[in-house]
């Protein structure tokens, strides 16, 4: 699930003060077509390979912590099928998602995503229940180190 923060302008969180928490990077890259969807990982060359995903689109929830309101988005890619070539006309997108986490094996990230080296989203990511007592006081403990709180 992805929670995002419905009324914060991301451009004005300073990322710096979470840098000692960054665990992961991951590279993807999508390929937007007529015939849908493709996505590539870039974080292992050797098993690079295009697959057509399907989006399973969920709706979105809303739930408040700490006064702030959040978006819960629990839609998901899905890996469809490899494919071996892409269409004629297509549209390229790289993206970074650089994770950060409070402790190792924590069930919840907080995600920068950039696209084209300029951050295009902020957004938690568990597979938790967001009404889960520790995800809540992560997320808290987040809001505190980013000084929205």
């Amino acid at each position: 699930m992805k929670i995002y923060l419905k009324k914060i302008d991301i451009h004005n969180i300073d990322l710096r003060l979470i840098n000692e928490y960054k665990c992961k990077t991951e590279k993807f890259t999508f390929i937007l077509s007529l015939n849908g969807v493709i996505r590539i990982s870039n974080s292992n060359i050797a098993d690079n390979k295009l697959m057509k995903i399907d989006i399973l689109d969920k709706p979105i929830t809303e739930i408040t912590i700490n006064n702030i309101s959040l978006l819960c988005d629990e839609s998901k890619y899905v890996n469809k099928y490899e494919i071996y070539q892409v269409p004629v006309q297509h549209y390229v997108e790289n993206i970074t998602n650089i994770y950060h986490s409070l402790r190792a094996n924590s069930n919840v990230h907080f995600v920068v995503e950039y696209k084209d080296e300029k951050v295009n989203n902020v957004y938690f990511q568990t597979e938790e229940s967001i009404n889960v007592g520790y995800i809540q006081e992560d997320i808290n403990t987040f809001f505190t180190l980013l000084k929205i709180i």
